[in-house]
């Protein structure tokens, strides 16, 4: 069993980490880097096929200094080698996170305000590779503020 997540730290630096199991989560591996990166990290989601390759989607932002235009890109990172070295693809972007569905704040549900791509994100094992759903707003989205988008990725 594998296990991704990511830990944006308050210096807006963004981590994507993996860690796995292999006696039913009563221990797990020390987490292992996916992605290092400058800026915040967002919607990481995991998949492992027939090949035994792991694949790794998720946001990241690539400018975090006050003032400037919150782009972001999707990524998608495989390894085929128990979670290292990472091989790392750009699956859309950039993107203005301005242009997706903003959220009002929510206390009942504790929803915070602000851009929000969507929870339909994530990758599916294919037998050479990977699919991956990605929800992407304009200019990718050809009708209304955002859409959902299918990419077949080969880890031939």
């Amino acid at each position: 069993m594998n296990l991704v997540w990511n830990d944006n730290t308050p210096d807006s630096r963004g981590h994507v980490w993996v860690s796995q199991t292999t006696n039913a989560g009563a221990s797990w591996t020390h987490p292992r880097p996916v992605a290092n990166l400058p800026c915040q990290t967002l919607l990481p989601s995991i998949a492992v096929n027939p090949r035994g390759a792991i694949g790794v989607g998720y946001y990241a932002y690539r400018q975090c200094a006050p003032g400037t235009a919150p782009l972001a890109d999707a990524w998608f990172a495989s390894s085929t080698d128990r979670a290292a070295p990472w091989r790392t693809l750009r699956l859309a972007g950039p993107f203005d996170m301005r242009s997706a569905v903003n959220l009002p704040a929510n206390a009942a549900t504790g929803q915070l305000p602000g851009a929000f791509l969507g929870d339909y994100t994530g990758l599916t094992p294919l037998k050479d590779g990977f699919g991956a759903i990605l929800i992407l707003p304009k200019p990718y989205a050809p009708v209304g503020q955002q859409g959902v988008f299918f990419r077949r990725i080969s880890t031939r």
